[in-house]
């Protein structure tokens, strides 16, 4: 480990909350009455890369030049204000991809819902059971705990309501 002072400069190392993201940090100085050796230096955290993915990033394969106080991977590297323009780049394309991957996977659960709850109406209809709204539902789950539970706790099943039906029509409609 060299054992540099980069009082003042932005470094890389690791923090967030498991100790293990990879962050920016501002070098802060030494810590006093540490062993000298270990380099030990204060910190103060200025970007959490919440979105990197540890292969993306190789500033951790040069040598590090100290420690931060903590724990988990708490070695901090030099690095050049273009690796880290680089890393803060990476880390806002990742954060779109991601998001655009959440968004796309809730809808397709929407969508997933919806059709279930149309396979149930049409089930439903065909058998001639009426479509409850969610205060008649409420009902119907009472007597059906009682009957079938005897008033204690126990399996009700979730039914489609008219409301449930009402919004599976919005979301297939809205997304065709």
């Amino acid at each position: 480990m060299k054992n540099l002072d980069l009082t003042g400069k932005l470094v890389f190392g690791h923090g967030g909350e498991v100790d293990m993201t990879p962050c920016i940090y501002m070098d802060s100085g030494a810590y006093e009455g540490t062993i000298k050796e270990y380099n030990i230096r204060k910190v103060k955290t200025i970007h959490v890369f919440d979105y990197l993915k540890i292969l993306e990033y190789d500033i951790q394969e040069k040598e590090c030049y100290g420690m931060r106080q903590g724990g988990g991977i708490s070695s901090l590297y030099k690095a050049t204000e273009e690796e880290i323009e680089t890393l803060i780049n990476m880390n806002e394309k990742n954060k779109v991809e991601h998001e655009l991957k959440e968004a796309k996977e809730l809808l397709e659960s929407q969508i997933e819902w919806a059709n279930r709850i149309m396979q149930e109406v049409e089930s439903r209809r065909i058998r001639g059971v009426a479509l409850l709204t969610n205060n008649e539902e409420q009902g119907w789950r009472v007597g059906y705990n009682n009957f079938n539970n005897e008033g204690g706790e126990g399996y009700i099943p979730t039914r489609a309501t008219v409301e449930s039906y009402n919004q599976a029509i919005d979301i297939l409609e809205n997304n065709k």
